[in-house]
This record gives C-alpha cells, sequence and structure tokens, in this order.
C-alpha cells in the first residue's frame, strides 16, 4: 500500500510474468469451429459433420479428413439429412461448380456410405 496525503491507495495486483492475465494464461476454453449442414441448416461442430469437397481439378468428392483443398460444404454425419434433404441445386450452389448427373449419383453413394452409423 502506498500513501497519498491521509489516504492509503492499494496497489494494482501484479500480473503474471509476460503481462498475461489469468485468463489469458489458461487454455481450457478453446475455440470450437462450427460449420452449418448443407441438407438441414443445423449448425454444429465441425466434428460431427462429413464435409463434400470440390478440388481444383473438377468434381465433387467426400473428405473424411476434412483437410483437402477445394471449396468445402458440410453434412451431419449421422446420416438422416444428408440422404433424404440433401439436393443437387444446393451443393452445386454452395460449392460453386456444376455436378453431372454421374457426379451426383457417384456423390451420393459415398455420402450413404460415409453417414452409416456404425
Amino acid at each position: 500500500m502506498a500513501v497519498e496525503g491521509d489516504e492509503e491507495v492499494e496497489a494494482a495486483p501484479a500480473l503474471p510474468r509476460g503481462g498475461r492475465s489469468e485468463a489469458m494464461a489458461t487454455r481450457h476454453n478453446r475455440h470450437v469451429p462450427l460449420r452449418t449442414c448443407v441438407a438441414c441448416g443445423k449448425k454444429t461442430e465441425k466434428e460431427a459433420l462429413v464435409r463434400l469437397v470440390a478440388p481444383p481439378g473438377g468434381g465433387v468428392e467426400v473428405d473424411l479428413s476434412g483437410k483437402r483443398p477445394g471449396r468445402g460444404a458440410y453434412v451431419c454425419r449421422n446420416g438422416g439429412c444428408a440422404v433424404d434433404e440433401l439436393k443437387k441445386g444446393r451443393i452445386d450452389s454452395t460449392l460453386r461448380r456444376s455436378t453431372t448427373e454421374q457426379e451426383w449419383t457417384a456423390l451420393m453413394s459415398s455420402i450413404r456410405v460415409a453417414t452409416t452409423p456404425k
């Protein structure tokens, strides 16, 4: 405590080394990425979704790693909305690419395999 005139003034608490506050020093409140399912519109954690990717070379594929290069879209991993509510036009619009009927049927069979509950 410091004394100014007749009043005692309390000193500010010292910060931990490096000048970081306690809240910044802890890492338990990590950011969880949220994505939107293109079939049902539900926002959920990225881990609960399957990524569809439009690679630079063309086509549309299922990306189970979630890291392939290209424009991405997500569908729910539980499979219900992906099979029932997914429309070709919505995928084409989201991925900014038009898909042929062959690509669409191959993509739908890949989605069924990827979203089948284990």
